[in-house]
């Protein structure tokens, strides 16, 4: 087993050293989503719905387009069709606000219809949009009381087609009232026309009823068969409480069942989402935000039973907004609650930041994460939408937006972020999508994402408060996979290589599509893409990862950069790119090039035996027109290209061992004569720190062994160094013929066979065999480990911090671990690893001093006193004199001692039966200072060191006060210590 696969295998998987180098403002291989036909698109949009507005039926003079704020966005695609449907919404703010409680003059909702289309810049383009709905204001106000049509907008796609309902909370009576009752619309889709459904009211706003505002928010899901649609519509500000409400088969085939939702809490039903649909599973989850802090969740289970079933709440802090927004998402058997609260103040960053609260749940655990804007005042969370599988890691993805409402220089945006598979939120965006030409409100609404165009891909819509810019399309790049094969010449191995030789590598590319597995032929365009190559990716990447983990860079620098090594610039590539050359596309779509290396070094001084030779090769689209999909850059040409699978490999090293036919060794590594070993050590026996082992290594044949290299690593290495611990340190390595006892190399002097390389942190080494040395079949060699066992033999504990007591408990025990690998073939691996563990043994180290020796006689009387059960009180000299001794008890290990038992024999009687010394549990004690007697505690006591009394004293009973009598005892004051 070569070292590079110890020690390189938790390096990252492309270093960012590619040649030549490409000034690009991003990596374009990190760029997802991309904006499509930017502006064309969006200006035809406008352009369409200013020629349709007067056409309207319900059209008044006056209406002006120019003003109008895009604030709710969907999208659906026909079942088996290539035709999607985009549908927009908003309204006009009124130049003059006074005279009316309503702000708009007008509300409009645009369906616009999208064909695929191969020769476009997407792949796909409006063809033409209609407006489905126009709120004017009844003629009786004068057209003063234009709602908020649109502001609850959602599509579905169903087998038939699809359906699109679209809201106006602020729909009303024109007979006398003002009061908002609320309205949706409702439009299906299929054979190729719209029609319209029986709207649904939410409250009469006429005579005494309250206003509802229904349709503020609503969600849709498919019926239990497919055929039918659900709604869920939050009514916010209903009055007398806020309450949501279903309403089924909305598209009227049969009978209508509506439910209602209470709540006392405020703006409850502010948002709405259902939980997302799956064939076969017919309990759903209503979600429900109640800003300005909670969102909840109602199990529904079948149409027509009724929502009261809450299974999970989740909390915000007060005045942040949280459920604003809600939105779900499927994660694996699980499910992802996400609510936004787009005001809530991050202390490190600012007010009305924002956070997104994430709730995963599934039937066996629940899970709960916050996720912070990194803007004052972005509102991160405003909007949030699922939007479909975005890396290709079979999880779909959220956007989630921060449109930095009414704060200048500070321009709004769309964050992508991942769901992972363990139940997590990504913290670090993908990708982050920014508001182009300084447009306002970038953000302000989401679209769900469909694939427009069946690339496998999901699109994604983005509108903004700038009426120039009512919305922007994004759609990901094709996604293939690159198929490479490599040939090079002049044909040399690793060991033939000598400084300024050049390698030239022929790369051919085929390309796949990664959704449908079919060959993709690249276009002619491919040839003028810039092709880049990664000369040296290991050798490359292990200096990245000691820089990006300085902790690990002083010791790995110095185990891994032998002396021939230093030759070299670890921080660039031994082989060095002249030049790529010979770019062709083939007839087919395939794609070739050249690229010549130059070796800097020879073959024995850059470790290619230990760290091979891999080159990469990629191509990018550096072109700064191509971060979207216009006409001179359409998306045909900027896929995002899987290269993992373009890397040349250097042919190993080839050697020789007559007559065998091929080399083959059987290292072997051992310790006392196994694969592991176990020696114990006394924690604070200074005397056990300095430890000394002895790893055999024996070539078991059949072939000697050539580029060996044997691993020390020390284990059990605390975390840092602040915690508690036994660190093996190694001082010293010798290297020595068994057979001869020849010293052959130690860690402070090499030979001209072997070096020992000994890191000054003393956590690991490394022994190597120079060029040209081998290990004769069957011969051994001792390897020979002086270490040091730092903390074994720490300060006393009281000098140590408290907290850290714990800690000592739990100390893992340390060792070192030998692993031996060579260049040559092994057939057993598996004797190739030996580990010598130290067994950490706590003896208790404690000393128990006697006191002062009492005085010989203690009591003058001839006889003992006889005392019976009738006696009840009696003076304590009656008893007799009053003894009283201490013991000291120390601890002078290392560590603190938990769970001591002290065991005190005591004689009490003689032989005879006559009572020798009277044990009793308490006493009454004359108090001088209140003139008065009190009970005292008589018994033995456990006193520490700070005075307090420590643990308890056990005496079986029948010693303990036999008569029953009630002892006192005489001139003490209240601070006497009394001890019988």
């Amino acid at each position: 087993m070569p070292l590079y696969g110890l020690i390189v295998f938790f390096l990252s998987a492309a270093s960012a050293q590619w040649f030549p180098p490409i000034l690009i403002q991003s990596d374009p291989q990190k760029q997802l989503f991309r904006p499509v036909n930017f502006p064309d698109l969006h200006e035809g949009f406008l352009s369409k719905f200013t020629q349709q507005l007067p056409h309207v039926p319900n059209y008044i003079s006056g209406l002006d387009p120019s003003n109008f704020h895009w604030t709710s966005i969907t999208m659906f695609r026909e079942s088996n069709s290539q035709i999607s449907w985009l549908i927009a919404a908003g309204t006009s703010p009124k130049r003059n606000q006074s005279g009316t409680a309503f702000t708009t003059s007008f509300g409009a909702v645009v369906g616009c219809r999208i064909d695929v289309l191969a020769e476009k810049p997407g792949g796909f383009d409006i063809v033409s949009c209609e407006i489905l709905g126009l709120d004017t204001g009844t003629p009786s106000l004068n057209h003063t009381d234009a709602g908020l049509l649109g502001k609850g907008l959602q599509s579905l796609n169903l087998p038939t087609g699809g359906v699109v309902v679209f809201c106006d909370p602020l729909s009303h009576s024109d007979r006398g009232s003002w009061f908002p009752g609320g309205r949706c619309n409702i439009m299906g889709r299929s054979n190729g026309r719209w029609w319209s459904g029986v709207p649904i009211e939410f409250c009469s706003a006429y005579g005494r009823t309250q206003p509802c505002a229904g349709g503020f928010s609503i969600d849709l899901r498919p019926s239990d068969d497919g055929e039918n649609a659900q709604l869920l519509s939050g009514l916010p500000f209903a009055l007398q409480n806020p309450r949501v409400r279903t309403v089924d088969d909305i598209l009227g085939r049969a009978e209508q069942r509506i439910r209602d939702i209470g709540s006392q809490e405020d703006s409850f039903g502010y948002s709405v989402a259902w939980s997302p649909y799956s064939p076969g599973r017919r309990e759903a989850l209503a979600i429900v935000g109640s800003p300005p802090s909670n969102v909840q969740g109602f199990e529904v289970t079948r149409l027509g039973d009724d929502i009261d079933n809450q299974v999970l709440t989740v909390n915000g802090s007060n005045f942040g907004g949280l459920g604003f927004a809600v939105e779900t998402s499927i994660v694996g058997s699980g499910l992802a609650v996400i609510g936004g609260a787009p005001y809530e103040d991050v202390g490190k960053v600012g007010a009305n930041t924002g956070r997104v609260y994430v709730q995963f749940r599934d039937n066996e655990k629940l899970r709960n994460f916050t996720l912070e804007g990194s803007r004052p005042g972005e509102m991160f969370g405003y909007a949030i939408a699922r939007i479909g599988d975005v890396d290709g890691d079979g999880i779909g993805e959220v956007a989630i937006s921060a449109p930095a409402l009414g704060i200048e220089n500070i321009p709004g945006r769309v964050y992508i972020h991942r769901i992972l598979a363990d139940y997590r939120l990504e913290r670090e965006p993908i990708q982050i999508l920014e508001a182009p030409n300084n447009a306002t409100g970038f953000g302000v609404s989401l679209s769900r994402s469909i694939d427009i165009d069946s690339d496998g891909g999901p699109e994604l819509v983005v509108t903004t408060l700038d009426p120039k810019v009512p919305f922007l399309l994004y759609s990901l790049p094709l996604r293939l996979r690159a198929k490479c094969v490599s040939r090079f010449r002049p044909r040399v191995t690793a060991n033939q290589i000598r400084k300024g030789d050049i390698i030239t590598v022929r790369f051919t590319v085929n390309f796949i599509d990664s959704i449908s597995g079919k060959p993709f032929p690249a276009p002619s365009s491919f040839k003028s893409r810039s092709y880049q190559v990664n000369p040296d990716i290991l050798w490359l990447e292990r200096y990245d990862f000691l820089n990006k983990y300085p902790n690990a860079s002083d010791f790995l620098n110095e185990l891994l950069f032998t002396k021939e090594s230093f030759k070299l610039d670890p921080a660039k590539p031994r082989f060095s790119l002249e030049e790529i050359s010979d770019i062709r596309v083939g007839i087919s779509g395939s794609v070739s090039a050249d690229a010549k290396l130059q070796a800097q070094e020879d073959a024995q001084f850059m470790e290619l035996d230990t760290i091979p030779l891999h080159v990469a090769f990629r191509s990018i689209l550096a072109d700064s027109q191509c971060d979207r999909y216009t006409q001179s850059c359409p998306k045909s040409v900027q896929p995002l290209i899987d290269w993992s699978d373009c890397v040349w490999k250097l042919p190993p090293p080839t050697y020789l061992c007559p007559p065998h036919p091929k080399c083959s060794a059987d290292l072997q590594v051992s310790i006392n004569g196994g694969s592991d070993s176990h020696s114990p050590v006394q924690f604070g026996r200074r005397e056990d720190a300095n430890q000394t082992l002895t790893f055999v290594l024996r070539n078991n044949g059949p072939t000697g062994s050539e580029g060996v290299r044997v691993l020390l690593k020390a284990l059990g290495w605390p975390k840092n160094e602040t915690q508690p611990g036994i660190r093996v340190l190694i001082n010293k390595v010798e290297l020595r013929d068994a057979a001869t006892g020849v010293l052959l190399a130690t860690s402070d002097r090499p030979s001209s066979q072997w070096s020992i390389n000994l890191p000054s942190i003393g956590a690991a080494a490394l022994i190597s065999s120079q060029q040209g040395t081998a290990i004769d079949p069957y011969q051994e060699l001792f390897i020979i480990v002086n270490t040091f066992l730092s903390g074994l033999a720490p300060v006393r504990y009281e000098e140590e911090k408290s907290g850290d007591l714990d800690e000592m408990r739990k100390i893992t025990s340390p060792g070192i671990l030998a692993n031996v690998s060579s260049v040559m073939e092994d057939p057993t691996m598996v004797t190739n690893v030996a580990v010598s563990i130290f067994d950490v043994i706590y003896k208790p180290q404690v000393r128990i001093n006697p006191g002062a020796a009492p005085p010989a006689l203690v009591d003058e009387r001839k006889e003992p006193p006889h005392l019976t059960s009738s006696t009840k009180i009696v003076l304590g000299n009656d008893v007799g004199p009053r003894l009283e001794h201490v013991y000291l008890v120390e601890n002078f290990g290392a560590t603190d001692l938990n769970d001591l038992a002290f065991q005190l024999e005591i004689p009490v009687r003689f032989d005879e039966g006559d009572t020798l010394l009277y044990l009793t549990d308490k006493a009454r004690l004359l108090d001088n200072g209140i003139s008065d007697y009190r009970w005292v505690d008589t018994l033995p006591k456990m006193i520490s060191a700070n005075g307090s009394e420590v643990g308890f004293c056990e005496i079986e009973e029948e010693f303990v006060n036999p008569l029953n009598l009630t002892i006192r005892e005489a001139g003490y004051s209240s601070r006497s210590h009394f001890t019988m």
